[in-house]
């Protein structure tokens, strides 16, 4: 009776051993393999606003979220894209002449960057002060002092 049990143990020793190596196997390959799972906030917002746009592509805010998220994520050509999108969409929308100058200005393009700010002011009646202060910012670096 005594071997019987012992055997017992054994196999049941070798199978929690097995069931043990098989479930860090799994935590394994889940941490060490790609996942669709957005890992930080940046994809987060992007993954939200891609579903949002794919839901309704004439969305402009929709549109706009995406290539704010793009831009963040450095794909600057599909956020171009998306935002010049979403000014044919909504052209009398505020912010999106002016994010859109925020993405040239970042990729050092100044002389597009000017073209939209000049774009957001007359939207805005002349009332956007972060485009009237980048404009500033930007003629002054061209010593463009008029």
């Amino acid at each position: 009776m005594e071997g019987n049990v012992r055997k017992i143990l054994v196999y049941l020793t070798i199978f929690l051993t097995l069931a043990i190596i098989v479930v860090l196997g799994f935590m394994l390959k889940d941490v060490f393999t790609g996942s669709d799972v957005p890992q930080n906030p940046a994809e987060q917002a992007y993954v939200i606003a891609k579903a949002a746009v794919a839901k309704d592509p004439k969305n402009a805010d929709g549109l706009f979220k995406l290539s704010k998220a793009e831009a963040d994520l450095g794909r600057i050509g599909d956020a171009v894209q998306h935002i010049k999108r979403a000014i044919e969409l909504s052209p009398s929308a505020p912010m999106l002449h002016y994010t859109l100058a925020q993405i040239y200005m970042d990729n050092g393009q100044e002389n597009e960057a000017i073209e939209e700010l000049k774009a957001e002011l007359k939207v805005t009646e002349q009332k956007n002060e972060l485009a009237w202060y980048d404009l500033g910012v930007i003629l002054n670096k061209k010593k463009d002092y008029n």
